[in-house]
């Protein structure tokens, strides 16, 4: 068994904090637990949306490494099992020989999952996740309080890592708005905003592709714009989505509510959304949210993916900050051109009143 540094986990707890890749630094903070505890395995989870989902999953010295058969963990397989319940319950360490006593037999098998110490990972009364190390029983017998004192700090370096991630959005989204802005300092034209307000949603709600669709003076929704986060062009992509006529009810339904909602193409119904609107793009997950001004709607926001993955709470936040900004900047835009529009008529008829009144 190798020496537990508390000095290089304090490292880790520092570099959470201040890494972007904050996978990079809990696969390094696992491999150094499970080397230095003579693990097999070493898997943090986080809690979303009150469910564990594995972030890191490192091996050790796992004499089933390489095995074809053992499939790492692309999901938890905490969910629904009596071991989730344990670690939302147990404030201890939670030491399991057997573990077909907390995990089905088939994800038992299908993981290669063996003996294992499992704890919550907790800061103050908030469950943030939970430590797994698989270990051979007799090892784990000997460092249960290495592994409690382990879980503390692993605990630390998630809320580090959640704090920085938190202030990172935070400063992508005033990028984002502040990008909005200058288009608006620097240009009336609506579709100029319109494309800034578009691509910045994108990229700082972590789509690839966000569309708009504005309400004409028919009431018919029309497809405005539509740009891909990193901002590369697709001309054919933009000729098939601008010539779509076909009414999208979802959009109808976000607008009239006034409320985002998240869908997924396997569950989605041809009449909330037509297959034209999803599968020509490849569009395999979609957030709608409303384009809201002065308490009216005046469109929708579609922010898709070709990823079938969950829409996060966290995504849907700042989709509709960014969403709000964005109406807001459309609004003014529009309001300018009106506005330069009525002063380029008004001159253009007191020059022909002049040119009459010279005439006579």
């Amino acid at each position: 068994m190798g020496t537990l540094s508390i000095k290089d986990l304090l490292r880790f707890v520092h570099l959470a904090g201040t890494e972007r890749s904050s996978a990079k630094v809990f696969a390094e903070m696992s491999r150094f637990i499970g080397e230095s505890l003579d693990a097999h395995r070493v898997t943090v989870s986080v809690v979303e949306d009150g469910v564990f989902v594995p972030l890191i999953s490192e091996r050790c010295s796992d004499p089933v490494t390489g095995d074809p058969t053992v499939v790492p963990y692309d999901r938890s397989p905490m969910d629904d099992t009596k071991l989730a319940e344990m670690i939302e319950t147990e404030h201890d360490v939670v030491l399991i020989e057997d573990p077909t006593t907390v995990f089905p037999t088939a994800i038992v098998d299908e993981h290669g999952i063996g003996p294992f110490a499992a704890m919550g990972l907790r800061v103050d009364a908030d469950l943030l996740g939970a430590l797994v190390i698989e270990a051979d029983a007799d090892t784990l017998e000997k460092v249960g309080a290495e592994v409690r004192e382990v879980a503390g700090l692993v605990a630390l370096a998630l809320a580090n890592a959640t704090a920085l991630e938190r202030e990172r959005r935070r400063t992508d989204e005033s990028e984002a708005l502040l990008e909005v802005a200058t288009v608006l300092t620097k240009s009336t034209e609506v579709n100029a905003v319109l494309a800034s307000v578009a691509r910045n949603s994108a990229a700082v709600t972590g789509f690839e592709r966000c569309s708009i669709l504005l309400l004409a003076s028919n009431g018919t929704l029309e497809p405005v714009m539509s740009q891909f986060a990193d901002g590369h062009t697709d001309t054919e992509l933009w000729d098939r989505f601008r010539a779509l006529r076909i009414d999208f009810p979802a959009a109808r339904d976000v607008i009239d509510s006034g409320a985002p909602t998240a869908y997924t193409a396997d569950e989605v119904t041809p009449d909330v959304i037509p297959p034209e609107w999803l599968t020509p793009f490849a569009v395999n997950s979609v957030l709608v949210v409303p384009l809201m001004v002065g308490g009216s709607s005046v469109g929708a926001m579609l922010l898709d993916g070709r990823e079938r993955s969950a829409i996060t709470p966290q995504q849907i936040r700042v989709a509709q900050a960014v969403a709000a900004h964005g109406a807001a900047a459309i609004g003014i835009s529009r309001l300018l051109e009106r506005e330069s529009t009525s002063r380029h008529e008004a001159e253009t008829a007191l020059r022909s009143l002049r040119a009459r009144e010279a005439q006579q």
